[in-house]
């Protein structure tokens, strides 16, 4: 109908972009039509996403009650939505609650958000973990601890905002590896 008619350019500036709609809200016009899926696509739209475990983490079954995934499909979602060319454009992420990836390697889902998005300068981090089969799950500390910290200064030193569980190691990291931070929050 009428919606149609308004150029496609002006809608995403005007209605899209300018009401700063919520994720949810974006997420569900997004199922409302293929004009609606062609807006969200564009960069501009995605400024900010959580992906915290208490938004992505949350399903609803056929009973209409609430359902947790577990770990593992979680760490794979998170991958998806990462992956996705219309979050080339985040400036800010919360990954609060989400397993990072292995932990004798860079962590995976970190190394490709940074790569994916090279305008995000916001990042939030709290409760993540790494997990690996043969060493359990590790919060942030003990000998790995610092690996996260690793990832953020090797491949964006340029983080302006960050909050993150970090260890001594790690916190030495980040203080002489960030050199842009302009906030640091501990937990």
């Amino acid at each position: 109908g009428l919606l149609y008619t308004i150029p496609e350019d002006l809608l995403i500036k005007k209605i899209v972009v300018a009401q700063k709609l919520s994720q949810k809200t974006k997420c569900r016009l997004y199922s409302t039509c293929k004009l609606m899926q062609r807006l969200l696509e564009v960069t501009e739209v995605w400024t900010h996403v959580d992906m915290s475990y208490s938004v992505i983490g949350r399903r609803c079954t056929r009973a209409g009650r609430s359902s947790l995934l577990s770990p593992t499909p979680l760490f794979f979602l998170s991958m998806d939505i990462v992956c996705l060319k219309r979050f080339r454009g985040l400036q800010s992420a919360d990954l609060s609650g989400l397993n990072l990836g292995a932990l004798q390697q860079p962590p995976a889902l970190l190394v490709h958000l940074l790569t994916n998005c090279p305008l995000l300068t916001k990042l939030t981090l709290y409760n993540c973990y790494c997990k690996t089969p043969s060493f359990g799950i590790t919060q942030g500390r003990g000998p790995f601890g610092a690996l996260v910290e690793e990832t953020l200064v090797e491949l964006r030193p340029t983080l302006t905002h960050l909050c993150i569980e970090a260890s001594t190691l790690g916190l030495k990291k980040i203080v002489h590896g960030l050199t842009g931070l302009q906030s640091l929050h501990l937990m």
